[in-house]
């Protein structure tokens, strides 16, 4: 058994990419079969432990050889560990044939971190024997970083880089020299190695490849049916030097190919590296990113949909239905709900969904997210089944073929030059469970067919907790959610505010509002940052002088937003007067770019202006605001200001009426001592890096300011350990907001994030310290390149651009663009589950500060909630997502007891 090779050039380049794609090769032997390869779908179950010297090292340095002395904690100078309680191991059954992997997560591809925490990986692959006698040989060939231990059929069959004896979960792999940490000689001796500071330094970054095989495997283990060779993968701990220099960016443990190739007769073994024939049915976990090049591991059972649930909330489960063949007539079909106790849910409470494709990409990068160990879909660009429909495409065709693939890297990870076409359909069951729905456990079947072949039916297992949510207008947590008009326009080339205009506009808005949605924005300006072309007001001039105001844009969006939302959830009408094109240009926020009064001095970026109407031609135009500071800038808004609010009061909204747009430069004096003159009441809404509490209007007594009520804020820390403080945002006084873009630690949505990232959202948030999520696009779908940011209309006019701080740089379009109209989205459906989940832990918070749940009652409580944080926590590794079905039957179960204990408990 061979234990090193040499580190080939094109591995020491930074992108862990490319490190992956030299770091393997296509099989040699011709002549044999591959059975499995690191290409395929594996079941992955990853352990963290706290990074720590060895006791060699720790020895040799004169290190006392305790847990504590050899413990690391700081990554780099700006990143520390983070750390979390004890994971337990997996279970001591985990390598063996029959061990239910089904809640393991699923992944393909290589895995390669950044990330010290983690130390133990195991994976799960599976190959079918039709003959075991006619398998002549089998043989293994991993390249990896660490140690590994292989079983086949629970029996071991290799070890490298691993001591000898009995091997635990916690069993550190055989040390690697300083010189792979560390480096060697010269100006950086003895700090981290670089991938690009220290790119030359090939011997170096050579010794961090590790390889093992090939390695001839015992053929009398196999047996008929389905096999499973199991990988576990141990870290490597680190050299003493690490204790001042830190650990850099490598993690000493991953693996980076596997081929296990057989020799046999023809039909002996059935390979599992490529799409199966035939229809296939398989389950997929609703966090799963779906794509044309998606397939089931066919040696894998098909399990039932298991779905846990609250009453009055929606709950989704769902299965994939695939073939290489294209699909028609695609039907679905649920019967009945029922529990063994007579409960019945009623096939009103029910809904079946069709995915489809979204018209955007989305790059993936192969085995990292963010430095976190993620098992993703093969390199290149894909269109991720992203859209729900009430109807199933009459027929599904082949995809993929427009998809890039990176062949050399199929080459790398053992699969076929190329891949087998397929015909993908998600299938969602949707149920939203009545307000009075009996706690229990409910069962039917789904039933799937398709032209040609015979139904697949599906057990659906549903569990209803004995907690009822409140409605969706009541929840506790807010999230502002940015509609655009000209957007639907664009997309679907129907006029501005023509009769199909507002009906697309109607289907956004609906959707926004069932996620609870707590914002209108209302441009009065024209083409300001949101991207629009008009204003939602029209001015018409007098021949006289003068004007009047055509509001019928701004009524009937009003009118829309009521439709689709309680008037009492409506807490922010956002009416845009402000925005970049009146900042000076240059630096806008040095005081000296404005004079005494609070003017601009100079040239302002552009010029403000609003929508005007020539009343003997009908032509549209834009007309100049009057400067800032002048006599007739505010002569120019009041009359307007006044009857936009008049129109608030009308409909319940005057007190929710604010002010925006500014972004990280405030608004000069003048203007907010204008606007306080005219609606002395109303604050300001503010998306920014850093917020803020308010605007001076007076520059010689900067204490003198107008509040800034609403806030969608882009700087905060990382969720702090619960051990040492817990935060509850929904506490916020301030409808501060969380803006989930980059410097925005506890999690960022740009550039695409992971499906599940939007199931924990606005739980991180309010872990976060903020009332919720902020600045989210529901439907800035991406047009062609895109003239604004992002590839969005979000800023399409450059005088009103902002910058970093646009719907670009996190989430621009939460709903789908279906072929009519916006669509829910999987993302949108993760987050309104999401929704749900953090509205139980707020009841079992509130309860608990309250002081209402007894011992021993209220420790299970915060055991519970402070898990929970934890796996909010470790999410910036690409991990926590394994066991979220389990810890959301554990809230719901609780919050029943809870709800059970008595009124006291249950107060909300």
């Amino acid at each position: 058994m061979r234990t090193s090779l040499p580190y080939i050039m094109m591995g020491l380049i930074g992108p862990l990419l490319l490190a992956t794609s030299a770091e393997g090769g296509p099989p040699t032997e011709n002549e044999s079969t591959t059975v499995l390869a690191i290409g395929g779908y594996w079941r992955q179950h990853v352990m963290r432990m706290p990074p720590r010297i060895s006791t060699a090292s720790a020895k040799a340095a004169g290190i006392a050889d305790t847990q504590a002395a050899r413990a690391l904690t700081r990554r780099s100078r700006r990143s520390g560990i983070i750390s979390t309680p004890p994971e337990p191991p997996p279970p001591p059954d985990w390598r063996t044939i029959d061990f239910d992997d089904g809640h393991w997560i699923r992944v393909k591809g290589h895995l390669l971190t950044d990330r010290q925490e983690i130390g133990l990986v195991c994976r799960r692959g599976r190959f079918r024997v039709n003959d075991p006698a006619a398998v002549r040989s089998l043989r293994l060939k991993l390249a990896y970083r660490g140690g590994v231990v292989v079983y086949l059929n629970g029996v071991e069959v290799l070890r490298a880089h691993m001591p000898p004896g009995p091997i635990t979960p916690r069993t550190p792999a055989t040390d690697y020299p300083s010189e792979a940490f560390l480096v060697r000689g010269g100006s950086r001796r003895i700090r981290p190695l670089h991938s690009w500071h220290d790119r030359k330094r090939t011997d170096q970054f050579a010794l961090r490849r590790r390889q093992a095989g090939p390695a001839t495997l015992p053929t009398k283990l196999l047996r008929r049916g389905v096999n499973v060779l199991a990988v576990e993968i141990h870290a490597t701990r680190f050299p003493a030097d690490c204790a001042t220099a830190g650990m850099g960016e490598f993690a000493p443990i991953g693996l980076s190919r596997l081929v296990l190739s057989a020799h046999a007769g023809e039909g002996a073994i059935k390979p599992n590296i490529a799409r199966p024939t035939g229809l296939h049915v398989w389950n997929a976990d609703v966090n799963d990113e779906v794509f044309s090049m998606s397939w089931g591991d066919p040696c894998e059972p098909l399990r039932p949909i298991r779905i846990a649930a609250v009453r009055n909330g929606l709950f989704c489960g769902r299965v994939i239905v695939s073939s290489d063949a294209p699909l028609d007539g695609l039907k679905a079909s649920l019967d009945e709900l029922k529990s063994g106790a007579g409960g019945r849910i009623a096939p009103s409470a029910v809904k079946i969904l069709y995915g489809i494709r979204s018209s955007g990409t989305v790059a993936r990068g192969g085995g990292t997210v963010k430095g976190g160990a993620t098992g993703v879909p093969l390199t290149g660009r894909f269109r991720r089944f992203d859209g729900l429909v009430d109807t199933p495409p009459a027929k599904i065709d082949l995809g993929g073929s427009g998809e890039k693939i990176d062949r050399r890297l199929r080459a790398a990870w053992g699969l076929p030059p190329t891949p087998r076409p397929g015909a993908v359909c998600p299938v969602r069951v949707v149920v939203a469970v009545p307000r009075h729905t009996p706690p229990g456990k409910y069962s039917a079947t789904l039933t799937i067919s398709v032209k040609g072949h015979s139904s697949v039916r599906v057990p659906v297992e549903l569990e209803v907790y004995g907690f009822t949510l409140a409605d969706v207008a009541d929840y506790v947590g807010r999230i502002s959610i940015y509609q655009s008009p000209d957007t639907l326009a664009a997309r679907y080339n129907v006029p501005l505010f023509s009769e199909a205009h507002w009906r697309l506009i109607d289907r956004s808005v609906r959707w926004i509002g069932a996620a609870g949605n707590h914002t209108i924005i209302l441009p009065l300006l024209s083409k300001e940052q949101v991207g629009n072309e008009r204003s939602f007001v029209t001015w018409i001039r007098h021949p006289g002088g003068g004007f009047t105001y055509d509001m019928t844009v701004l009524d009937r969006y009003l009118d829309v937003y009521l439709a689709h939302h309680a008037p009492a959830r409506l807490e922010a009408v956002c009416c845009i007067v402000w925005g970049n094109a009146g900042l000076p240009t240059g630096n806008a926020q040095l005081r000296g770019k404005y004079n005494s009064d609070g003017a601009v001095k100079g040239n302002t970026r552009g010029t403000f202006t609003v929508t005007t109407l020539d009343p003997n031609t009908g032509e549209m135009s834009d007309m100049p605001v009057p400067p800032v500071g002048t006599v007739a800038y505010e002569a120019f808004w009041r009359p307007v200001l006044s009857q936009v609010r008049q129109r608030l009061r009308r409909r319940g909204l005057a007190g929710k009426m604010l002010l925006g747009m500014p972004a990280d430069a405030p608004p000069p004096p003048a203007a907010v001592a204008a606007f306080r003159r005219i609606c002395p009441e109303v604050g300001w809404f503010v998306a920014s890096h850093s917020g803020g509490s308010g605007f001076p209007w007076d520059w010689t007594e900067t204490t003198k300011r107008v509040p800034i009520a609403h806030v969608e804020r882009i700087y905060a820390p990382p969720l702090p350990d619960p051990a040492a403080r817990r935060q509850f945002g929904w506490q916020r006084k301030s409808m501060t907001l969380a803006f989930n873009r980059s410097g925005f630690r506890p999690m960022c949505l740009y550039p695409r994030p992971d499906v599940y990232a939007f199931r924990l959202l606005m739980e991180v948030d309010l872990a976060g310290g903020h009332r919720g999520v902020g600045r989210i696009g529901a439907d800035y779908f991406r047009i062609g390149n895109g003239p604004g940011e992002g590839g969005t209309l979000y800023e399409r006019y450059p005088a009103s651009a902002i910058g970093q701080v646009g719907i670009g740089s996190t989430c621009s379009a939460l709903l789908s663009a279906g072929p009519a109209g916006p669509i829910p989205s999987v993302r949108y459906m993760n987050l309104r589950e999401g929704q749900q989940t953090a509205e139980v832990v707020i009841f079992l918070q509130r309860a608990l500060l309250a002081g209402t749940v007894p011992e021993p009652l209220a420790s299970r409580c915060w055991k519970l909630l402070d898990a929970r944080v934890h796996a909010l926590r470790i999410h910036r590794l690409g991990l926590g997502r394994r066991g979220w079905q389990t810890r959301d039957r554990k809230l719901f179960a609780l919050a029943a007891v809870v709800v059970a204990a008595g009124p006291r408990c249950s107060r909300r």
